[in-house]
């Protein structure tokens, strides 16, 4: 589950109906309250149906991250922002944990003031 204030237009997530069935993943294009709409599902969704993409080698190279190899190190690096082997991000006086897509694309904006391009 994904707590609602953790959400904006634009990010990916994995809808899930009442019954437990999964839906397409897709982007959120509105938010009203605790309903969420998600491109390519018909319905809104409750807030709580909801499911983060978890990060995966896999989603990096999607977002435009490469993993470069250095002796023991690895690092998943995109022209604005690394993360290293477990997908954290260090900044400065920071060690942030990424592991949901969302995060990403959030931090991704909050740090650039861009979208993370996501080719899914």
């Amino acid at each position: 589950m994904i707590e609602i204030k953790e959400l904006r237009i634009g990010n990916y997530v994995w809808p899930k109906n009442d019954s437990g069935r999964e839906s397409k993943i897709g982007t959120i294009f509105a938010i009203d309250r605790y309903l969420v709409s998600v491109n390519d599902n018909n319905n809104p969704y409750d807030y709580h149906l909801l499911e983060p993409i978890q990060i995966t080698e896999d989603i990096l190279s999607k977002c435009n991250f490469v993993k470069q190899e250095s002796g023991d190190t690895v690092i998943y690096y995109n022209p604005l922002m690394e993360l290293d082997a477990n997908f954290h991000l260090k900044v400065v006086g920071y060690n942030i944990e990424v592991k949901y897509l969302h995060q990403l694309q959030n931090l991704y904006f909050d740090l650039t003031g861009k979208e993370l391009e996501v080719k899914m």
